[in-house]
């Protein structure tokens, strides 16, 4: 037999039908969003690992002053380095409406330039949308950045090179980089760009960043290191 306090309670519950209902099914969603949470959370540490590693992570990034080719090829003939990759890295801005007089309008943007885009293999910049690789005077722009720039594909930018020169470049297709922080993170778009468009922003066709993966240890913080200083030594 139910004891008084019970009593009390089914019948509070049972004469509030709605209130309980409402309360058992915030209870369930509840359960349900976390449930969902932690599977999320499962899934992205399981598949991000993976996905990383396809596309080749760099075991070291160096900046330094213009380089052209030949020292790429230097540092890959180094018997420490299984793969070295040369790229140039321009901080511009862009106009992100019609009015060339609009200067609060302009906004930070990052130009690349990849020493080979059909032969990338590290930090591999996967095709998206539209052309690929890049064509000349034109650019493709980072999935995620394409809303931060507020222009469809076929649509053209006005561009600012921070020697003062100004093109308008067309935006021909999109790229997946997930080597990239998220442009709505950074709150600056990466777009990329070929050797011709770099000369035709005002700019010789070298390169400003090494990306390097050692041939053994790629876990080993220190070989990389011990690697890495060995590259510098040769610029």
């Amino acid at each position: 037999m139910l004891s008084l306090r019970w009593r009390y309670a089914w019948r509070d519950l049972w004469y509030h039908k709605t209130r309980t209902l409402l309360v058992v099914l915030s209870i369930a969603v509840g359960i349900f969003a976390f449930g969902s949470i932690l599977g999320t959370i499962a899934t992205l540490n399981h598949d991000l690992p993976i996905k990383y590693a396809e596309i080749q992570p760099a075991s070291a990034i160096i900046h330094t002053a213009p380089f052209d080719e030949t020292m790429a090829d230097t540092i890959r003939s180094m018997p420490t380095v299984a793969q070295a990759e040369a790229r140039f890295l321009l901080r511009a801005r862009y106009l992100q409406d019609d009015n060339p007089n609009a200067d609060e309008e302009w906004h930070d943007l990052e130009l690349l330039l990849i020493e080979d885009y059909n032969n990338n293999v590290i930090n591999i910049i996967q095709p998206y949308e539209g052309s690929w690789p890049p064509p000349d005077r034109a650019i493709l722009v980072e999935r995620n950045s394409l809303p931060l720039i507020g222009r469809p594909i076929g649509g053209t930018i006005q561009v600012e090179t921070p020697t003062g020169t100004e093109r308008t470049l067309p935006i021909v297709g999109l790229t997946h980089d997930m080597n990239q922080p998220p442009a709505q993170i950074t709150g600056i778009p990466y777009a990329y760009i070929t050797c011709d468009t770099l000369e035709w922003l005002g700019y010789p066709c070298r390169y400003n960043e090494l990306q390097l993966v050692v041939r053994e240890g790629r876990s080993d913080k220190t070989h990389i290191t011990t690697v890495a200083k060995a590259v510098t030594y040769k610029f």
